[in-house]
């Protein structure tokens, strides 16, 4: 998997790729997911980077804090941004990750 951002934007380098590893990772790992969407999309001069998975789900408030979920919180306050990630048993998982774009561009 290759992943390029133009040099020129060494912050957002910094912080989404790591965000996005430990994504897919936690998918292969816990999911038991099938299908996976990933979408970029720039909302309201915000980038958002969502991954979507159809995989077992977890309750966010019920699973322990592990180095995973303190990492994309700590991607997410580099960039000025935020975390969101909704999921439930049997529904899936959504992680999205916002954040500002024009101090990049």
């Amino acid at each position: 998997m290759k992943w390029f951002i133009p040099s020129k934007y060494p912050p957002i380098n910094a912080a989404t790729w790591p965000f996005f590893k430990e994504c897919v990772n936690n998918v292969v790992k816990y999911a038991e997911a099938y299908r996976v969407e990933i979408a970029f999309r720039v909302v309201k001069s915000n980038l958002q980077i969502t991954v979507k998975d159809n995989g077992k789900g977890f309750v966010p408030k019920e699973v322990k804090r592990g180095n995973g979920l303190q990492n994309f919180q700590k991607h997410a306050q580099y960039l000025g941004g935020k975390i969101a990630i909704d999921s439930g048993i049997g529904a899936g998982t959504l992680i999205s990750l916002s954040f500002p774009v024009s101090p990049y561009i």
